[in-house]
């Protein structure tokens, strides 16, 4: 404008002359091209406002939406928080204080809805619970209910028993005491009858080989057919007041011939014995015969086989050179010569009864030269 002023101002000064038809036509095209550079300037500047305008309304058209439905959700009672001081913000105080107010109490009515349902479905869980370990200590005490009957019909059972023990304990008392009374009596008739048998056999031997001492003699062939290998032996019986019933057995075989007839034989049985056996021994299969039945039937007939019982003195052990009858419980009728000192049975009292049981074997005579 100051330019235009000052043109104007020099126009003024300069003499006027008539323009001519190219100034004017210039002029004119200079003031149209003027004219057109401030219309584009004005109309970028209204563009520039115009997508201004444009875009703020569009956030206004947003902000509005935003708002509308925050007042929406704050109605029905469903807004956060976090939407609602962002909602309050966004308004700046142009909302009613009253729907304010009711939007927080919707909220705490929520949140407390909220923490109701929580503290609910923990009841919910606490009485599941309690339901459960109801359940369970109901089998337990049925569980125990049964286990209690079942003690109590054992604890029937076993007293029933025990008194059926009580009972039976008493019975077998009462038998055992009746079985000790019995081998007692037993006993007593067997110590009765051996000390009968003993003064039987002692009279016997008194009337019919005298009073003692007696002794036998026996004459030995220790090589067949060589008569310069004969041999005699003397036994020195042990006396009638110490084992009357084996020495009136001994002699009653030697009167009755048992021990000249046939064949008598003595061995050597384990080194530490010489056993001697009647006739027809030597016929036996234990001896290498042929003969399988009892060897002394005829004896056993006459009753002078073995002893009824054996006899024992501590006055004649089984020591070197002694002389009893064999096998047990019924010794006889072959008798052994100790050649050693036999009085344990080769080794101690436990072995021997170990090996042997308890009966002592009698020694009745000892064989003298």
């Amino acid at each position: 404008q100051q330019q235009q002023q000052q043109q104007q101002q020099q126009q003024n000064q300069q003499p006027t002359r008539p323009p001519t038809i190219i100034e004017a036509e210039a002029r004119t095209a200079r003031e149209l091209s003027h004219a057109v550079t401030k219309l584009t300037h004005d109309l970028e500047r209204c563009n520039i406002r115009v997508d201004a305008i444009e875009e703020g309304f569009q956030n206004l058209y947003a902000a509005h939406l935003g708002n509308v439905d925050g007042l929406r959700k704050c109605k029905e009672g469903v807004l956060t928080p976090d939407e609602f001081d962002k909602l309050e913000s966004n308004l700046d105080g142009t909302v009613n204080p009253a729907l304010i107010e009711q939007a927080h109490s919707k909220e705490e009515e929520r949140q407390r809805a909220t923490r109701n349902e929580e503290i609910a479905s923990k009841h919910r869980e606490l009485i599941r619970s309690l339901e459960d370990r109801v359940q369970s200590l109901v089998r337990r005490e049925k569980t125990w209910e049964r286990t209690i009957s079942e003690l109590v019909a054992r604890r029937d059972l076993l007293e029933r028993r025990e008194g059926a023990w009580e009972r039976t304990i008493g019975e077998l008392m009462g038998e055992i005491e009746i079985r000790a009374k019995r081998e007692n009596w037993w006993e007593d008739m067997k110590v009765e009858m051996e000390g009968r048998i003993e003064a039987l056999s002692r009279i016997a031997v008194m009337e019919r080989f005298g009073p003692g001492p007696h002794y036998v003699s026996m004459i030995l062939l220790l090589e067949e057919g060589n008569p310069s290998s004969q041999r005699q032996l003397v036994f020195q019986l042990a006396p009638i007041e110490l084992m009357p019933h084996s020495i009136h057995l001994f002699l009653s075989q030697i009167a009755e011939g048992y021990w000249t007839r046939g064949t008598p034989a003595i061995v050597l049985n384990a080194e530490h014995v010489l056993q001697a056996c009647p006739h027809p021994c030597l016929e036996n299969v234990d001896l290498g015969g042929s003969s399988t039945g009892y060897p002394y039937s005829d004896m056993q007939r006459a009753g002078l086989d073995t002893v009824s019982f054996q006899e024992y003195s501590p006055k004649f052990p089984h020591e070197k050179y002694t002389i009893g009858f064999a096998g047990r419980p019924h010794s006889g009728p072959e008798f052994y010569i100790n050649l050693l000192d036999n009085t344990l049975d080769h080794g101690t009292l436990e072995e021997r009864k170990k090996k042997m049981g308890p009966v002592k074997y009698a020694a009745w005579a000892e064989e003298v030269f």
